[in-house]
C-alpha cells in the first residue's frame, strides 16, 4: 500500500515518527538510565550476575575496632535471601545479631536484647546480601545519577537512591574499578558514612576487606575481614528468635517511644543548637551549696563550670577531640576511658533516643511510683555491660529514676540513684528541673535556675584550659536574647520556681 493511500491521520503519525527518529536516537539518557549504567558496571566489577546469583551462603570472620582501642572478634553467616547471623565476642560475653527473614534481633544471654525496627531491619537485610548489586533496582525504585563528586582527592561517580519507605542514600563509585567505595545515610537519626576499601576477590566475587563507619557523635569503627568463603548451597542450621524476646522488646519499645513523644518533637529538638543551664547544688549531709553552669553545643561539645566553697573553681570540658579537667587545687589533666565516655554523653542536649547508645535491654519489672503511677524498670546495656536501670512512668511517659554507676574522677566509679522530678517545657522540649542523686555516702539535690537555648557559644570556649583560661583570645559570647551566628534568636531565660 502506498503511503498517500493511507488515511491522513496515519500519514501524519508516520511523518512525525520520521522526524522524531533522529532526535530519539541521539537523546541524552535520563538520570535513572545513567544511574543504572553505574549499577550494571558494579555488577560486572563485583564478579558478574551469574556468580552473584550462585552465592547462596557466605561464612566469614571479622575484626571490629571501635574508637582508639576496643577490638572485638566476630564471625557469622549470611544467606542469599538476606537472612544472617553474626556473633560478636565482647567483654561481657557473646552478642548475637540475627535475622531469620521475618524479624531481626540483637541478644545477649544475661543482658537481654531487642527486636529491631522493621525499617531498620530491612536496611540491614539488604546490606548483608552478598548479591546486593543485583537487587538495587527492586530495593530503590527511585535512582538518579548526580554530578561527579571529589572526595578526599578522588573524583567519584555519585548516585542518589530512595527506597519505598522514602529512605534516602547517596552512593559513590570508583570510576576506574566500578566498585562502590562510599555510602552516605543522611536520613539516619545520627547521619552515617560508610567507606569501603582493600577490595579482594574470593571465589570469583570482589568485596571490600576493610569497612570504616563514621557516625555523627560516635567514635569511628572499622571492620576488617579476616576470612570469607562463598558457597553455592545452604549448609547452615536455621536460627530463631530467643524465647520471650519479642514480648519484652515490645514493652520496652512502647515505654521508650512514649518517652520520645512526650520529651519533645524531633523538629523542636533540631531547632536547639546550644543550651546553657545554670543550677544550684546542695549537699544535704553537710549543708554545702554551690552553683554550676553547663554549656552544651551540638554535636558534642560541653563545658561544666563549678565554684565550690573551700575547693575553688573547677571545670570539665570536651571540644570534640579532647576531654579535660582543671581545678584550682588539682591543676590540669586529660580525661580518658570511662570518664571520657561519661563526659561526652553529657554533651547530648536532649537525650531523646535513650536506647541508641545502649541497644541491649532487659525488663526488670513494674512497680508503683510515689505518685501511684505504674513504673517500668529496664536494664540498658552496651557490649561492655549494663549502663543502668531506667525507670519510666507509664502514665506520663517520663523518665523518673536512673540507677547507675558514675565516674568519680580518675579514681573510679560509685553507684548512685538519680531521681528526676518537676519536668517543665522550654521551647517545646521537657526537662527535669529537680534532680536528687544519692548513694550511701552522699545526697546531692540539684535545682535548675535558668535555661537558655541558642546562645552563641564559640568553639574556643570548649578548648582545654591548662591554666583555667581559654587559650588565645576568647571570642565574645552573646548575651541572652542576642541572635546566634546561624540566625536563630536565643530563647529567653526560664527561671526556676518552687516545685509544686
Amino acid at each position: 500500500m502506498k503511503l498517500f493511500s493511507q488515511p491522513p491521520v496515519w500519514r501524519a503519525l508516520l511523518f512525525a515518527g520520521a522526524l522524531l527518529a533522529p532526535m530519539l536516537a541521539t537523546a541524552k539518557p535520563s538520570p535513572t538510565d545513567e544511574a543504572d549504567a553505574v549499577i550494571d558496571r558494579w555488577i560486572d566489577a563485583a564478579g558478574g550476575a551469574k556468580r552473584l546469583k550462585a552465592a547462596k551462603q557466605s561464612d566469614f570472620r571479622m575484626r571490629l575496632t571501635v574508637g582508639p582501642g576496643t577490638v572485638l572478634e566476630m564471625q557469622g553467616t549470611s544467606l542469599a535471601n538476606g537472612a544472617y547471623r553474626l556473633v560478636t565476642q565482647t567483654p561481657s560475653g557473646e552478642v548475637v545479631n540475627a535475622d531469620d527473614g521475618r524479624l531481626a534481633w540483637m541478644h545477649h544471654a544475661s543482658l537481654g536484647g531487642r527486636i529491631e525496627d522493621p525499617a531498620k531491619a530491612e536496611r540491614m537485610r539488604r546490606e548483608n546480601l552478598t548479591a546486593q548489586p543485583l537487587h538495587v533496582r527492586d530495593d530503590f525504585p527511585t535512582r538518579r545519577r548526580l554530578p561527579d563528586a571529589e572526595i578526599d582527592g578522588r573524583k567519584l561517580q555519585a548516585l542518589e537512591l530512595i527506597d519505598r519507605r522514602g529512605w534516602k542514600e547517596r552512593w559513590y563509585f570508583n570510576p576506574s574499578t566500578g566498585l562502590r567505595v562510599r555510602r552516605e545515610c543522611p536520613d539516619d537519626d545520627k547521619p552515617k558514612t560508610v567507606e569501603a576499601s582493600d577490595f579482594r576477590k574470593v571465589n570469583g566475587l570482589v568485596m571490600p576487606f576493610r569497612v570504616r563507619a563514621l557516625v555523627q557523635g560516635a567514635p569511628d569503627s572499622v571492620i576488617e575481614v579476616v576470612s570469607i568463603v562463598h558457597q553455592s548451597k545452604i549448609t547452615a542450621e536455621p536460627w530463631h528468635v530467643p524465647e520471650g524476646l519479642e514480648a519484652d522488646s515490645k514493652r520496652v519499645d512502647e515505654a521508650m517511644q512514649r518517652f520520645e513523644t512526650v520529651i519533645g518533637s524531633k523538629e523542636a529538638i533540631e531547632k536547639i543548637k546550644t543550651r546553657v543551664t545554670k543550677s544550684r547544688l546542695e549537699i544535704t549531709s553537710n549543708g554545702m551549696a554551690f552553683d554550676m553552669t553547663m554549656s552544651q553545643k551540638k554535636p558534642n561539645r560541653v563545658l561544666i563550670e563549678q565554684d565550690i566553697p573551700g575547693v575553688g573553681r573547677m571545670m570539665q570540658g570536651y571540644d570534640g577531640k579532647t576531654g579535660w579537667a582543671w581545678g584550682e587545687m588539682q591543676g590540669y589533666r586529660e580525661v580518658r576511658g570511662a570518664e571520657l565516655g561519661q563526659l561526652i554523653g553529657s554533651a547530648n542536649i536532649v537525650p531523646r533516643k535513650i536506647g541508641d547508645e545502649a541497644p541491649l535491654r532487659r525488663v526488670i519489672g513494674e512497680s508503683t511510683g510515689k505518685n501511684g503511677h505504674r513504673v517500668l524498670a529496664v536494664d540498658l546495656a552496651t557490649f561492655t555491660g549494663s549502663v543502668g536501670i531506667f525507670h519510666f512512668d507509664l502514665e506520663t511517659g517520663l523518665l523518673v529514676k536512673i540507677e547507675t554507676l558514675i565516674q568519680a574522677g580518675p579514681g573510679g566509679s560509685m553507684k548512685v540513684v538519680m531521681d528526676m522530678d518537676d519536668y517543665r517545657e522550654v521551647d517545646g522540649v521537657k526537662m527535669a528541673f529537680a534532680q536528687t542523686v544519692t548513694n550511701p555516702a552522699v545526697r546531692v539535690k540539684t535545682q535548675v535556675l535558668e535555661v537558655v537555648h541558642n546562645r552563641e557559644l564559640p568553639d574556643e570556649m570548649f578548648l582545654p584550659r591548662k591554666n583555667g583560661e581559654i587559650p588565645g583570645k576568647p571570642a565574645a559570647a552573646a548575651t541572652i536574647g542576642e541572635p546566634a551566628k546561624d540566625g536563630t534568636e536565643a530563647a529567653p531565660s526560664v527561671s526556676a520556681v518552687p516545685a509544686k
